[in-house]
């Protein structure tokens, strides 16, 4: 048909793992906490979780929380089905005996059974002063 565009079709989890690749990111706040903010959209049917639980002592978990990029702004902004990030604070134990540690986790919807589509490890290593260096890898 003229006047018809035809888009060339990407699949989907190509186009997001291209897109989340870049946006993932850890870093570490002044008072020595990490801040671990992973990109998503749960009006996708897709959230981050922990691929196994973390039993170690090297740090302690926040629970991970997402927050929708339209958080704080007026109504009359905020997007239908905007995505956001998935936030986890690891604050790190003085006392952990632990001086690594590596947290995997995956992006999926709870309802499938396949792998997920997106998936990334946190690699934590404890220094001589008791920071910790975090590093995530996105998979």
């Amino acid at each position: 048909d003229e006047g018809t565009t035809v888009l060339e079709e990407v699949p989907a989890d190509e186009e997001l793992n291209s897109t989340y690749e870049y946006e993932n990111k850890v870093e570490t706040l002044d008072n020595g906490d990490i801040l671990l903010s992973l990109t998503g959209n749960p009006t996708t049917g897709y959230q981050w979780n922990f691929e196994e639980e973390y039993k170690g002592d090297l740090v302690k978990l926040s629970e991970l929380e997402y927050v929708s990029s339209n958080e704080g702004k007026d109504p009359e902004h905020m997007l239908m089905g905007a995505g956001g990030v998935y936030k986890l604070t690891l604050t790190p134990n003085k006392d952990g005996k632990d001086t690594e540690a590596v947290i995997k986790f995956r992006y999926a919807r709870p309802w499938e059974s396949n792998n997920g589509i997106a998936h990334g490890t946190l690699k934590l290593t404890k220094a001589d002063d008791g920071s910790i260096k975090a590093e995530f890898i996105n998979e």
